[in-house]
């Protein structure tokens, strides 16, 4: 009766899920999104097997080009009032202002982001300076907005410079803002007589710049936070399912093993020695497999020399009888090769008498 070995037929392959899979399957939806087009054009693209550090360079960069799009909107929108304005220096710092934009689009698209938050900080900076200090005028009531506007450069930097940079921008803000009320030319209907009335004309936006930077500040900061702790998360899934890919892995590796010793055993108790057992040394087996392969090497090797013992004896009693028959007749003797040790006897005895 010969032994069958059953086999397992539930294969269950794990799941692997790695990061850049998990953003491109979040990010599936933005593709079809109506700022697609406008992402492929200025922001920089995404990566296929991208890192944390990529991910947050791709946030940045979108972030930045929405900004950027946002700021050469309001240039475009400013250009009305920069033709009818007395100040003819004016078109020219928004001219310049949309040039330096359009140029920072090519490097936002290329990855380099906090140059280009840099550069739009001093740009939008020093447009609401140059606007303030090129007016013939002087400082009117209605110049006063633009130190409110100010924050822009607060919000911009906040949002693509290192948090802390914000207070060096407010601080800056504060310093013009202080400056222009002070010594800058006033025009009749900017009424700044009393100290009550200058301190009321310049806390406003000192107070407004400083709200926006300490808020926007915390805020960021709670967000950068969050992200953290949501890659930490993801990191840790990712090894949570890689250890579990790994453990499914080796339990199928041992249910392969184990299957193929035990074929093994039962082709090697059905009298089959030739076989091994195919396992290699990456199997958690292989140390079983290899000495069950030595057992059988000895095993086989037994066999054959038990054959070849029976095959002897058989040939030494055919010599034997050879030898017998060939003295009773007085004939030489009728030996012939058998393929044993026996053979070199045998041809020695073969074609002699025995005599009495």
């Amino acid at each position: 009766m010969r032994l069958e070995a059953s086999t397992p037929t539930d294969k269950r392959q794990p799941q692997n899920i790695t990061g850049s899979s998990l953003w491109s399957k979040q990010n599936a939806g933005l593709r079809r999104g109506p700022l697609q087009w406008w992402y492929s054009v200025a922001a920089p693209g995404e990566p296929e097997n991208s890192t944390s550090q990529d991910r947050e360079l791709v946030r940045a960069g979108r972030l930045s080009s929405i900004i950027l799009l946002i700021t050469f909107c309001f240039g475009l929108a400013q250009l009305p009032n920069a033709l009818n304005s007395i100040n003819h220096l004016f078109l020219f710092i928004l001219l310049s202002a949309m040039a330096i934009n359009i140029v920072a689009l090519v490097f936002n698209r290329r990855g380099n982001v906090r140059a280009v938050g840099a550069v739009m900080v001093v740009v939008v900076e020093l447009a609401f300076i140059l606007v303030v200090v090129t007016s013939p005028t002087g400082l009117s009531s209605r110049s006063l907005t633009i130190f409110y506007m100010l924050v822009l450069t607060e919000l911009i930097a906040v949002s693509l410079l290192p948090p802390k940079s914000v207070f060096l921008v407010a601080l800056c803000n504060g310093a013009f803002t202080w400056a222009a009320i002070s010594f800058l030319k006033h025009t009749p209907d900017l009424k700044i007589a009393t100290p009550s009335s200058y301190y009321s004309a310049i806390a406003s936006p000192l107070v407004m710049q400083l709200i926006v930077a300490l808020v926007t500040y915390l805020w960021v900061e709670g967000a950068r936070e969050a992200i953290e702790r949501a890659e930490q998360v993801a990191a840790l899934e990712r090894a949570l399912a890689e250890r579990d890919r790994a453990e499914a892995e080796q339990k199928q590796q041992l249910e392969q093993g184990i299957q193929q010793i035990l074929q093994t055993h039962i082709q090697a108790a059905n009298g089959d020695f030739e076989v091994r057992a195919p396992l290699a040394r990456e199997n958690v087996l292989w140390q079983v497999a290899y000495g069950l392969n030595n057992l059988l090497a000895r095993l086989q090797r037994a066999t054959q020399s038990e054959h070849e013992l029976q095959r002897t004896e058989v040939e030494a009693a055919r010599l034997t009888e050879a030898v017998r028959s060939a003295k009773v007749r007085r004939q030489p003797i009728q030996a012939q090769k058998s393929g044993t040790l026996l053979d070199p006897l045998a041809q020695e005895l073969a074609g002699n008498y025995i005599g009495q």
